[in-house]
């Protein structure tokens, strides 16, 4: 499978989905307690059904990959996608994604509030949460201040809740 870089950014709300062209697959957690070769095979499964629902209700995607848990692919019909993979057993949440490079702190700051003004509205709460699969001169924390402090900046009358927001913004930066 091929190699991915970049940031996925994607906003996650009960029942709900932001518009994007990726869709990110995250397994379900016992997958990530098996040994290496056992893992790699449980997701190589897991994608091939994935890909054989896609076809069978004819939802063209590409460019799978697979990464920290997640199984990332590119459609052009990514809310049927994620309607159609709902039911797929080993399948614990979907979402819809924007890829974003380059994995720089001031470039996730800037697309962090154009992002957010898609997903938030006056008056809602939110969280940013990030996920880093590289090595950086940055960490999670580092990002989840600044995007969180661009996007305060961005949207007036929105703030933020960490424990129940009502919108989750995750990030996750993966390098080849």
């Amino acid at each position: 499978f091929g190699r991915i870089q970049g940031v996925f950014l994607f906003g996650l709300l009960q029942n709900w989905v932001m518009p994007g062209d990726w869709v990110v697959v995250k397994t379900a957690s016992e997958i990530s307690l098996k040994s290496s070769f056992v893992r790699q095979e449980f997701m190589k499964r897991l994608e091939w059904n994935i890909k054989s629902v896609l076809k069978a209700k004819s939802i063209e995607a590409r460019e799978f990959n697979r990464k920290g848990g997640r199984i990332f692919f590119q459609t052009s019909s990514p809310k049927k996608a994620v309607e159609a993979l709902r039911k797929v057993f080993g399948v614990h949440a979907l979402a819809l994604a924007e890829r974003h490079s380059p994995a720089e702190l001031p470039a996730l700051e800037q697309e962090a509030g154009k992002f957010a003004v898609k997903v938030l509205s006056k008056g809602k709460s939110f969280a940013v949460r990030a996920k880093l699969a590289a090595r950086k001169h940055f960490n999670s924390h580092a990002v989840e201040v600044r995007t969180g402090d661009s996007i305060l900046k961005a949207i007036k009358g929105v703030r933020v809740n960490l424990s129940k927001p009502d919108v989750k913004i995750v990030f996750e930066v993966f390098e080849e």
